[in-house]
Formats: C-alpha cells, sequence, structure tokens
C-alpha cells in the first residue's frame, strides 16, 4: 500500500493506490527487531522431512541474522520426532541452546527421550551423543512413565556397534539413572535384560555383551563413588559434633571454674565478717 499526499488550501485530501510484490519474504521482522521464522513454513519442512529445504533456510539466514534467529517451542522436539539429520540438529541447537530443555506436551519427554526410544542408526548415534554432552542434564529426567531416556534406550535390542555407543553415551552422561526406577518399578538393566532377544547372530551376541559390560562397570562406579561420597559425609558430621562437643565441654567446664571461685570468695568473705 503506497500513499500519497497532496496538500490543498483550506482541505487536504489523500489519494491512495494499492502495490503488490511478486515475492514473498520467508522471514519477517517483530517489533522488537528480531527476525522470526514463519512457524508454519518450519513445522512443515519437519513433518515432510524435506531437509534441503530446511537447511537451505537456514543456511540463507545463518550468515546475519543467526543470533536473532526465534523458533517454535517445539522445534527441536520436532525435529528429534521426524528422524532429522546431525547438521539440522546441530543447528538447531547452536542457534538456539535452551531448546535442548524443551518437551513434547504429550509425555514430557526431552528431544534425548524422543532419539532414544528408536536407536541403532548411525545418524541418531551421533545425535545422541551431541544431545547428551550439550545437555547431560536430559539423562536423569523421567518422563510421565518415570522412564529416563537410558530406560528407553534398553527397551529395544542391542543389535549394532551405534546401539552401544548411545548406550555408553547416556552412562555417561547420567549414571544415576542405573539406579532410578520407572513407575513400574523397572531399572534400566532390568528391562535390557527382558528386552534383549534369545534367538540372535554371533555379532549381536558381542553387541549385547558390551552393552551389558558398561551397564554394570558404570552401576558399579556409581555405587562406590556415591557411598564413598557418604562415608565422607558422615566423617565430616562426625568431625563436626566432635568439635561442637569440645566446645561445649570447655564453656562448661570455664562455667564451673567461675562459680567455684565465686564460692570461694563468698566464703572468705563471710569468715572476715565474723
Amino acid at each position: 500500500m503506497i500513499c500519497t499526499m497532496t496538500a490543498t488550501n483550506p482541505i487536504t485530501t489523500s489519494k491512495c493506490t494499492n502495490t503488490t510484490t511478486a515475492r514473498s519474504l520467508p522471514i519477517k521482522k517483530s517489533v522488537k527487531g528480531k527476525v522470526t521464522f514463519q512457524d508454519e513454513k518450519i513445522t512443515n519442512y519437519l513433518k515432510n522431512q524435506q531437509w534441503d529445504e530446511l537447511r537451505t533456510e537456514l543456511e540463507s539466514t545463518s550468515a546475519t541474522t543467526c543470533s536473532s534467529l526465534e523458533f517454535q517451542h517445539q522445534t527441536l522436539v520436532l525435529a528429534c520426532q521426524y528422524g532429522a539429520p546431525p547438521d539440522i540438529i546441530k543447528k538447531i541447537v547452536q542457534t538456539r541452546s535452551d531448546l535442548v530443555q524443551t518437551k513434547d506436551d504429550k509425555l514430557q519427554q526431552t528431544p534425548l527421550h524422543i532419539l532414544c526410544q528408536k536407536p541403532g542408526t548411525q545418524e541418531r548415534n551421533k545425535n545422541i551423543q551431541f544431545l547428551a554432552e550439550r545437555y547431560p542434564q536430559a539423562a536423569i529426567i523421567m518422563d510421565a512413565n518415570g522412564n529416563t531416556p537410558l530406560h528407553l534406550m534398553c527397551q529395544n535390542p542391542c543389535d549394532s556397534a551405534y546401539a552401544v555407543s548411545a548406550i555408553e553415551a547416556i552412562c555417561l552422561a547420567g549414571p544415576a539413572a542405573l539406579t532410578m526406577e520407572n513407575h513400574d518399578d523397572e531399572t534400566p538393566m532390568e528391562l535390557f535384560l527382558m528386552s534383549q532377544a534369545t534367538a540372535m547372530t554371533v555379532e549381536q551376541e558381542e553387541y549385547q555383551d558390551q552393552a551389558l559390560k558398561w551397564l554394570c562397570k558404570t552401576n558399579i562406579m556409581f555405587l562406590s563413588n556415591f557411598k564413598t561420597s557418604a562415608r565422607g559425609e558422615m566423617y565430616r558430621l562426625q568431625c563436626c559434633q566432635q568439635a561442637v562437643y569440645k566446645q561445649q565441654s570447655s564453656f562448661d567446664s570455664c562455667v564451673s571454674t567461675d562459680d567455684e571461685s565465686e564460692a570461694e570468695e563468698e566464703s572468705r568473705c563471710s569468715l572476715s565478717l565474723q
């Protein structure tokens, strides 16, 4: 809309003409001056798995407006649900690092939870390792069913080297998850033992043995460190109690000494008066 003003005396009149642009802009500026992606466009790219188009969209704007991009709140969750490649996951996280803490509305799962539901591929393994390094706290977060990412990981058959690497990454990020129980009172170790196939090849059996060794090793190390820290804390408390006891004993002895001296002075005064 282009408006031109023509002034006459004594009345001012305005004349407006309509013009349309031939191209549509992929981004729009908000009131605060930040650049905001059109949520529907990004969502459609993710749902239709149009990775080349989404990659082009990200690269075309990253040079000038990377620091001010605003994604939809569920962008990273959707990217993990629809299996986005590692470079797109990294780009989204680099642009908005706080999105690693978002959860889906249904099961309250973080992006790391979503990736751990179907591990086993090279791309998913890279994404799991990347998110576990960027936000290791997600490894001990429970979803609506009480499952951590390690619970979900152990529910799948461990039949590839990528699955073993993913289990290793989750164990290193949150070893405490091995001692946590979901709402069915199941630990990740129990789920792993129940979910593995009985009829398997020699190679698959080796993968399961490697994963089981990692789970056992991490569990033992975590519990031993936990007991050591607990013993150290108990020793510290005992030392504090002993110091308080000594201080109280010295105070009581001082009070008793003062009382004895006062009694002696009173007896001396009474003798002198007699």
